[in-house]
């Protein structure tokens, strides 16, 4: 069974401390030997797997491998014929998985509507709906006109104007317009 976690920059960390088993027969009694012949396979037998079963004495691994039906145990052992025995991956370490997205620019516009899907071709009416969509570090481009709203940004987002560039004069910026009621 896995166990995992979310945190705030996207990774999602999992552990696990039981990651599959397989079982096979012993093909032959032996007594205190760490060579192993086994057969009637059913899964995957892997260096580190642990092992269980009658006769299994202390904690067991299997510490190499030559093919699926020849393994070396980490300690010497006295097993009957045909006693069944249990392999199981274990994990024991942490592992990172970083999901990332790509940071989204939406749009508004006066001629937009709140219904699309906030795109430069078809923007949202009101800044808004695009702080809704948006999420942490996204970029919110607004175009020219006077919106009076109340905004509330719980986001680290980018707002700016769609005609925003270094060096625009003074009268420039002041095409788009925020306004609180």
């Amino acid at each position: 069974m896995a166990a995992g976690s979310i945190d705030d920059k996207g990774s999602i960390k999992f552990e696990s401390n039981n990651v599959g088993t397989s079982t096979a027969s012993v093909n032959g009694a032996i007594s205190s030997e760490t060579a192993l012949v086994v057969d009637a396979n059913a899964g995957d037998i892997k260096v580190g797997d642990v092992v269980t079963g009658t006769g299994i004495s202390g904690t067991v691994t299997v510490s190499s491998i030559t093919d699926q039906n020849n393994i070396t145990l980490s300690s010497a052992q006295s097993l009957a014929d045909n006693a069944v025995l249990t392999f199981t991956a274990s994990l024991t370490e942490f592992f990172t998985l970083k999901i990332s997205r790509a940071i989204g620019v939406f749009y508004v516009s006066k001629t937009g509507d709140d219904t699309n899907a906030g795109s430069e071709g078809a923007p949202f009416a009101t800044i808004g709906k695009a702080i809704l969509a948006a999420q942490n570090r996204d970029t919110i481009k607004i175009g020219e006109g006077t919106y009076t709203e109340n905004l509330v940004i719980n986001e680290g987002l980018t707002i700016q104007s769609t005609s925003y560039s270094a060096g625009m004069s003074d009268a420039d910026i002041k095409k788009t317009i925020i306004k609180g009621t």
